[in-house]
């Protein structure tokens, strides 16, 4: 079992795709205009809201969903507070979620 250090925006990882996925476990509110600039620029996102106060999570969401919707994209919840936003010229499959998964990328320290 994989323990990974909390990730900021300027941790990436490559897929097979070449596609860059981001991943975030944002602390604040803030964090939304990163997330959204991110998907604005093609790249997927990975974001863990499991820090964030429920109501504060629930805003990130509510935002960053109303990016992805205008923009086109996708987002999908993983499990309990992780979820995947991908823009609108790719598609998460599971094929990509296995990959993100085999690469630890859903072993989040509580």
């Amino acid at each position: 079992e994989h323990s990974f250090p909390t990730r900021r925006s300027s941790d990436l990882i490559h897929t097979s795709t070449s596609t860059k996925v981001v991943i975030i476990k944002p602390e604040d509110f803030d964090e939304a205009t990163v997330i959204s600039d991110n998907l604005k620029s093609r790249k997927i996102i990975v974001i863990n809201t499991t820090a964030l106060e429920p109501r504060t999570g629930q805003r990130l969401l509510d935002f960053v969903g109303g990016v992805c919707y205008a923009l086109g994209g996708d987002l999908q919840q993983v499990e309990k507070g992780v979820y995947i936003i991908s823009p609108s010229n790719i598609e998460v499959n599971n094929e990509l979620k296995n990959e993100l998964s085999s690469k630890g990328i859903f072993n989040w320290n509580k």
